[in-house]
């Protein structure tokens, strides 16, 4: 039974576009389009053909996981931005450790360019590894 709902979701066995790059390819487009980058200017970053960025946009093509880092650091947006919303489990603040309940709340406290300065420095340290 969950073969079948895979199967009718992504459309396995069937050539793209399907359901799901579909939407990838919206989520795509979108996050582009908010970066105020044309499709050739997204390719160069993304190390594809402008081509493989419109046929990623139409879901008539699949997105490699480096693809996928690639769009992600580009775009600056979290790599499960691009999946369609029903592949995204849901996070419960009540099943975060306090420690990460404190960290949400206090975030929902900053404006949109505060938040995404306090993104680039936990990055920035994450990668002091």
């Amino acid at each position: 039974m969950i073969n079948n709902l895979f199967d009718e979701i992504l459309g396995r066995g069937k050539n793209t576009p399907n359901k799901f790059t579909v939407r990838m390819g919206e989520l795509i487009r979108k996050a582009r389009l908010e970066s105020d980058l044309s499709q050739s200017e997204l390719a160069k970053y993304v190390y594809v053909s402008q081509a493989a960025i419109s046929d990623m946009e139409n879901g008539k093509r699949e997105v490699s996981s480096t693809e996928l880092l690639s769009l992600s650091n580009t775009l600056n947006k979290p790599i499960v931005h691009f999946f369609p919303e029903n592949f995204v489990k849901e996070v419960k603040l009540d099943k975060l450790s306090p420690l990460y309940q404190e960290l949400f709340i206090q975030t929902q406290r900053l404006s949109t360019e505060d938040l995404k300065k306090l993104i680039a420095q936990a990055r920035a340290i994450a990668d002091l590894d």
